[in-house]
């Protein structure tokens, strides 16, 4: 396998307990170590890796540097401070890295200027807690997901709603709330969602209607990530409550979308592709991260669903014990 490009990095979260990875062809090295003032539920890197950010359950978002030094916390003003309300889920970067949305329990994303460490807008709509938010390519909307199962987009100049999307599940009963939003980097339109029902929905964005509505986890288990390769086009991987995670081919014909998925042993909570397409990092319910090839797990695989041992290039214990 060819080795691990060593400019990217690797951030991984359990309570207040934030690590940095750095991953070669053997191991991933453990670079960084910071323990926050408060426990964290959604870490984001900027576009360059120059800063990550923490949401803090205390309604803030800690910044880090790589090295693990904090740059600093949003909010700094005392009337930010005192509105801040419930945990921080979800966070995106803009292009430029000048502003950050936040998306949290309070039903809100906040649009931060990092650069004057203030608040620039609030992006209302959501009668839920907001758990997914990201910036669209070339930043002309912010979109965001609800434990309601909303998809909202919004436009991040005005801040005002340009969009409204929705499942309509086909279960009596189950529960559509968005966990995570990512948008295709080869077609930029395209949104990806997961939900709690277990599945994985394609919206286009321009004309505001759902493409297609996959099942990617077995049962009842939630689908809790996924997320667009940034080299094969319509390669998606998704993290399952199921324990696996699931690769889907979404531009394949007919109902099947399955090209193979791989059993961590533990639910699946998070996943990361590396730049080039040829990893997946894989967050494990039990603090493990497991280093995944997709090349071997979809070629492994055939017509079936089965884990092929192949396909794990390593596995580290992040968080295990923690």
């Amino acid at each position: 396998r060819p080795p691990f490009s060593m400019a990217e990095l690797v951030a991984t979260v359990s309570g207040a307990d934030v690590k940095v990875w750095r991953p070669d062809s053997q191991r991933a090295e453990c670079t960084a170590s910071t323990a926050l003032r408060c426990e964290a539920s959604a870490l984001q890197w900027s576009p360059t890796n120059g800063a990550l950010a923490c949401g803090g359950f205390d309604g803030r978002a800690h910044l880090l540097k790589p090295s693990g030094e904090l740059l600093g916390v949003i909010p700094q003003a005392p009337e930010d401070v005192a509105e801040a309300n419930g945990a921080i889920n979800a966070l995106a970067f803009s292009k430029g890295s000048r502003y950050l949305a936040t998306g949290g329990a309070d039903a809100e994303v906040v649009i931060w200027d990092l650069k004057r460490k203030s608040k620039l807008k609030t992006l209302s709509g959501h009668v839920d807690e907001v758990n997914a938010v990201v910036y669209s390519p070339g930043d002309q909307h912010v979109a965001s997901g609800g434990a309601s199962g909303a998809v909202l987009l919004h436009s991040p100049v005005s801040g005002l709603a340009v969009g409204e999307m929705r499942v309509v599940s086909d279960v009596p009963d189950a529960d559509g709330g968005i966990t995570s939003l990512h948008y295709s980097p080869h077609r930029r339109q395209m949104l990806a969602s997961s939900s709690m029902d277990g599945r994985v929905q394609l919206w286009d964005t321009g004309i505001r209607r759902l493409g297609r509505n996959l099942q990617a986890a077995a049962g009842a288990s939630p689908c809790w990530q996924a997320s667009f390769s940034p080299t094969a086009s319509g390669l998606v991987a998704a993290a399952c409550g199921d324990g696996r995670v699931t690769l889907l081919d979404v531009n394949a014909p007919g109902a099947s979308k399955g090209v193979g998925s791989i059993a961590l042993g533990a639910e699946a909570r998070c996943l990361s592709w590396r730049s080039d397409g040829g990893v997946v990092a894989a967050g494990a319910a039990d603090g493990r991260v497991v280093w995944i090839d997709p090349r071997m797990l979809s070629s492994s695989l055939g017509a079936g669903y089965g884990g092929s041992g192949s396909a794990v290039i390593y596995t580290t214990a992040a968080h295990v014990g923690a």
